[in-house]
């Protein structure tokens, strides 16, 4: 059995991924560190590192900070992850309806960028210590030169007739994740997967008309009415103005 000791620069360990241990090394920073003699956690964080070098620095993007030879040094985000966050957590309709777009924002720039992040949901997008919202865990997304090593769970699948990733199949998890920021909950959250999956592939889809502002945007998502992520923000700006006008 292998022994695991951390760095000596890690404090703790905070977090156990499916891809990696997280350290707790700083305010600003944690450490995902590779699984000792686990091949996948260490192909999951290489390709975590290619994307994050691929995409560069953008708002809505957890912060790189450098490959280690123990994993890779990301932005700490101090509030979690959105699904947690929310589980606890009272947060007003501007404030969701905020995250929303920035979620998409960030989503527009990895598509600019010739990646798709594949995995897209609530327990990936990530709240900073000024309450923003980050897109996070890279650790199966895929550039135009790799394949996907994830694929969305039941809730934000687009079906379709192959796996391989595409714009309006990140947009429809994009609405998904877009439905559980809004409601605080996953779409159809206490069905089973088999039931989910067969009623999207029925285009029978939860419910969003008693969504403030967004309800028709996540709509439009699951029905593939936009073309890009670039649309999708554009229509999530059109909204968010009266939504932190009755905010106020």
């Amino acid at each position: 059995m292998t022994v695991f000791t951390p760095p000596k620069e890690v404090k703790d360990i905070i977090g156990f991924g499916t891809s990696g241990l997280v350290g707790d090394i700083s305010d600003s920073e944690v450490l995902k560190m590779y699984k000792p003699g686990d091949q996948e956690s260490t192909n999951e964080i290489n390709r975590e590192i290619l994307i994050y070098k691929t995409l560069g620095s953008h708002e809505n993007i957890m912060g790189f900070i450098e490959a280690s030879e123990h994993g890779v040094k990301l932005e700490r985000m101090k509030h979690g992850n959105v699904r947690s966050y929310l589980s606890s957590n009272d947060v007003e309709m501007g404030d969701r309806v905020k995250w929303c777009k920035q979620m998409c924002r960030g989503l527009a720039h990895i598509h600019e960028r010739g990646v798709f992040h594949c995995d897209l949901n609530g327990s990936n997008v990530f709240i900073d210590k000024n309450f923003n919202l980050k897109i996070g865990d890279f650790a199966g997304s895929c550039n135009q030169n790799t394949e996907s090593l994830v694929l969305e769970g039941a809730r934000y699948y687009l079906p379709r007739e192959d796996w391989t990733p595409t714009a309006k199949s990140e947009i429809f998890a994009a609405g998904s994740t877009m439905y559980e920021i809004m409601q605080g909950e996953k779409p159809y959250e206490y069905l089973d997967d088999k039931e989910v999956e067969k009623r999207y592939k029925s285009q029978e889809f939860p419910d969003t008309s008693c969504i403030p502002y967004v309800g028709e945007i996540i709509r439009n998502c699951w029905f593939q009415r936009y073309e890009s992520a670039d649309e999708l923000v554009q229509a999530i700006c059109s909204v968010e103005a009266e939504a932190i006008n009755k905010a106020a």
